[in-house]
């Protein structure tokens, strides 16, 4: 990413914040960098995306209209990725649920309401992938995963796309896409859902309501125990009123088309070894289910188990 300091600055300076003391924070796997600004007993976040981000604020001004957790915008110059906002802290829901894993329950709960909230909303004009463009985003595996046979996975994304067909002309709703533990501040000062602050939105978009189920419960970061995945999709089940097997289906198929995608992408990056056996288990458990019984043993044998990357 090219210096920015003097755009930056400009920035700062024009939003009252120029004279803050600035420490970086760590990012994820985009070209984002986030700062935290102290000033006169006062912090916020800055994000530096060189980019364009009307999206995120976009996705922000929708979010806070459904009276979500998302972080108040101070300052921003969305044209050029340059957005200060309200500081959630430094404590991840991941990270709060390690030091309290009694929480478990409550905030499973409190995600599954959240959820289901977003899912009864008018949604904003997001983009809609067909279940065709889904199942092609899956291909970043076939270029990058060790030792993969594309050839074998043509049956697979036949029954997957086919799966995925059906299930889009069913339901959308608005998917915030990488709805996980690590992408929710922990607030406990709030209540319910609110305890929750939503960050990383921004590639927001419309697709089955059990997109973003999966996203939480096959997170590569987290191996989720599969009885615990299981109690959860139950409860939300409970509170949906969906049909159980048509839903779970679509856990399937979308845990299916999710973890190849993400095989692919971490395999690409050459990071984050650690977390593609969580991702290639989650791929395979997908298969087990009956939608996968013609294409179950291919598919399984095109992929390898993960031994690092080069």
């Amino acid at each position: 990413m090219p210096d920015r300091s003097d755009e930056v600055g400009s920035f700062l300076s024009e939003a009252g914040w120029g004279a803050a003391e600035t420490v970086p924070i760590a990012g994820d796997m985009s070209a984002r960098r986030y700062w935290r600004l102290s000033l006169a007993g006062r912090s916020a976040i800055l994000m530096d995306a060189d980019a364009p981000m009307t999206a995120f604020l976009t996705m922000t001004e929708w979010l806070d209209r459904l009276d979500l957790s998302v972080p108040e915008i101070i300052a921003a110059r969305p044209d050029a990725g340059l957005i200060l906002m309200e500081d959630f802290g430094d404590v991840s829901l991941k990270a709060a649920l390690a030091a309290n894993p009694e929480l478990e329950p409550e905030v499973s709960g409190n995600c599954i309401d959240m959820l289901l909230h977003i899912r009864s909303a008018e949604p904003p004009e997001l983009a809609c992938p067909t279940a065709t463009e889904l199942v092609e985003w899956t291909g970043l595996a076939d270029e990058h995963y060790p030792g993969v046979h594309p050839e074998a996975l043509l049956g697979f994304r036949k029954v997957l796309c086919e799966a995925l067909d059906e299930l889009l002309r069913a339901e959308c709703s608005v998917s915030l896409r990488d709805f996980h533990t690590e992408n929710m501040m922990w607030l406990p000062r709030r209540a319910g859902y609110l305890r929750l602050g939503l960050l990383d939105y921004q590639d927001a978009f419309l697709t089955h309501p059990a997109y973003d189920l999966v996203s939480l419960l096959t997170d590569a970061r987290t191996r989720v125990p599969r009885p615990l995945r299981e109690s959860v999709v139950d409860s939300y089940l409970e509170r949906s009123g969906d049909d159980p097997t048509t839903f779970k289906r679509a856990f399937a198929a979308f845990s299916a088309q999710r973890n190849l995608r993400i095989l692919g992408i971490f395999a690409r990056a050459g990071r984050y070894p650690e977390y593609l056996p969580n991702t290639y288990g989650y791929f395979l458990e997908a298969l087990e289910h009956p939608l996968f019984d013609p294409v179950r043993d291919e598919a399984a044998a095109a992929l390898p188990a993960p031994v690092g990357l080069p």
